[in-house]
């Protein structure tokens, strides 16, 4: 008897939550200052790159012709990078810097945000002359991203911050504050709310969710990736994969409802601009 079809697996209200909680993940920003040190560096990361290239420049060609074709011009641009092109790791880091950002908060370490986004891109240069076009350099990222991050937790003894969003509720509820009148321009006071936002989802998640289950609702929220990335990524089915999301959304959605309220999808899609 085969496995029942992924159609089941499907509830109106928990993805229009689900798209949601993407929707305030998605439209963090990271604190200028912090983003400003990292670019300040790029200079000395671009010529450390190019010193490492002229020792591997015989196997750059191998990787560009080995690579995925998805993914060749992410490896063609990591290889800018590697042989020293600062304008190549400025575009890099403006692709990587929301990842980094998504998945700081995703693991409730938003407190420590602007040392966190430096380590992070500290590790993902250190890593980048690894890339190889195997994936994305977004799901590339988000993986050094995930587990710099879970290294400096275990390093540090670190605990993800507890956001109780009962004890919030007027600090947390609602994106009223800081808009413009065309509703395009982010305020800071929009940014301190979302982030609030996005710590407060991950606290819940990390009460109510098994780690893996939050990390699988993470793949898709920090990196967006498809069913059949993550059947390949897992080695599960889809429909098992459907499964575990199902119940794991229809989790977190009834506990973000309990002590939140039932307006927090409504409230994240009238007041967040479409794009």
């Amino acid at each position: 008897m085969g496995e029942p079809n992924a159609a089941p697996f499907i509830d109106s209200a928990d993805e229009t939550f689900f798209a949601a909680v993407v929707r305030v993940f998605g439209a963090l920003r990271g604190a200028s200052a912090a983003v400003a040190r990292v670019d300040a560096r790029l200079g000395t990361v671009a010529a450390e790159l190019a010193r490492r290239a002229r020792r591997r420049r015989a196997r750059f060609d191998l990787f560009l012709r080995e690579a995925p074709p998805a993914h060749a011009a992410d490896l063609a641009l990591a290889l800018k990078a590697q042989q020293g092109s600062e304008s190549a790791l400025v575009e890099i880091r403006s692709r990587l810097e929301p990842v980094v950002l998504k998945r700081i908060y995703a693991y409730g370490l938003g407190w420590n945000e602007a040392d966190l986004v430096e380590l992070v891109f500290a590790r993902l240069w250190d890593k980048l002359a690894t890339y190889r076009g195997q994936s994305s350099l977004r799901t590339w990222g988000a993986t050094v991203s995930a587990n710099a991050l879970k290294n400096w937790m275990r390093a540090a003894d670190a605990k993800p911050e507890h956001v109780p969003l009962e004890a919030r509720d007027g600090e947390v509820r609602g994106l009223e504050g800081g808009w413009t009148a065309d509703g395009e321009v982010m305020t800071s006071e929009r940014d301190m709310q979302l982030k609030r936002m996005a710590r407060a989802l991950a606290s819940v998640a990390s009460e109510v969710l098994k780690p893996e289950d939050w990390e699988l609702l993470q793949q898709q929220i920090v990196e967006g990736r498809s069913y059949a990335e993550l059947t390949v990524a897992t080695g599960r089915s889809e429909v098992a994969l459907r499964k575990r999301r199902f119940d794991a959304l229809k989790r977190l959605r009834r506990a973000v409802i309990e002590r939140y309220g039932d307006r927090f999808a409504d409230d994240v899609h009238e007041a967040l601009p479409r794009t």
